[in-house]
C-alpha cells in the first residue's frame, strides 16, 4: 500500500495541479495519479519484468536511497506477489486517458456478523432436517421389519403382566390375533406362562 503511493509520487506529472488521490472502499483501494505511463511502457508490460523508466529520476533515486521504494523496475512485480500472498486478485491498472493513471487493489471482504449468523442458521436447519428425516426413516424401517410376534415378545420383556387386551392395543391387532400369536410363541418355547391367567405373568425364554 505505502509502496504504491510512493511509486505514484515518483511517476506522477508535477506539471499538473492535480494531486495523488487515495480512495478506500469496502472491496477495493484505488490510487489515482496525474500523468500517464512513460513512453514505450504499456499496461501489459507491468505484469512482467521490465526496465525502470521513472518520470522523475532524481526523486526516484532519493526515495530508493531512503528505502521508501524497492529497486527500480520491481515495484509492480512486488505488488503482484504480495496480492497473491494475501489471497486477493492481482492489481488492476488503468490508463483512463494520457494524463490520468489509476491502480485498483482488491480487498478481502470479511463476512459481517449478521451474514455469519444467517449462514450458520441455514446450515443448522439443513442438518437438523436431514438428521430428523434419517432418524424417522430408520425407525419406520426398523418397525416394519418386526413381526407381530416379535413386537409381543419385545413388549413382554418389559411388561410381563400385560394382558391380551393390552397387547392388542400395543401391536395394533385384535385380541383373538394376539392370543393366536401367544399360543404359537408358547408352542415354539419362546414364552412360558407363570401362574394363572389372572394374576400370573409371562416369561420370555432366551
Amino acid at each position: 500500500m505505502s509502496q504504491r503511493i510512493f511509486i505514484s509520487s515518483v511517476h506522477r506529472d508535477y506539471t499538473s495541479n492535480a494531486s495523488v488521490q487515495v480512495m478506500l472502499f469496502k472491496d477495493r483501494l484505488e490510487v489515482w495519479s496525474p500523468g500517464g505511463l512513460p513512453r514505450g511502457m504499456t499496461i501489459g508490460k507491468l505484469f512482467a519484468a521490465h526496465k525502470s523508466v521513472p518520470v522523475n529520476p532524481l526523486l526516484a533515486r532519493a526515495m530508493y536511497l531512503k528505502g521508501y521504494i524497492e529497486k527500480s523496475g520491481t515495484g509492480t512485480g512486488d505488488m503482484i506477489a504480495k496480492c497473491a500472498s494475501w489471497g486477493v486478485p492481482a492489481p488492476e491498472w488503468y490508463e483512463d486517458d494520457p494524463d490520468d493513471f489509476r491502480v485498483v487493489l482488491k480487498r478481502p471482504v470479511p463476512e459481517t456478523n449478521m451474514e455469519k449468523t444467517m449462514v450458520k442458521t441455514r446450515v443448522e436447519t439443513r442438518v437438523k432436517s436431514s438428521v430428523k428425516s434419517s432418524v424417522k426413516s430408520r425407525v419406520k424401517s426398523s418397525v416394519k421389519k418386526l413381526s407381530s410376534a416379535e413386537k409381543i415378545v419385545a413388549y413382554l420383556r418389559t411388561t410381563p403382566t400385560a394382558s391380551a387386551h393390552e397387547l392388542s392395543i400395543v401391536v395394533n391387532l385384535t385380541v383373538r390375533a394376539v392370543e393366536k400369536n401367544l399360543r404359537a410363541l408358547r408352542e415354539s418355547n419362546c414364552l412360558r406362562r407363570i401362574g394363572p391367567d389372572k394374576g400370573g405373568h409371562w416369561e420370555v425364554i432366551g
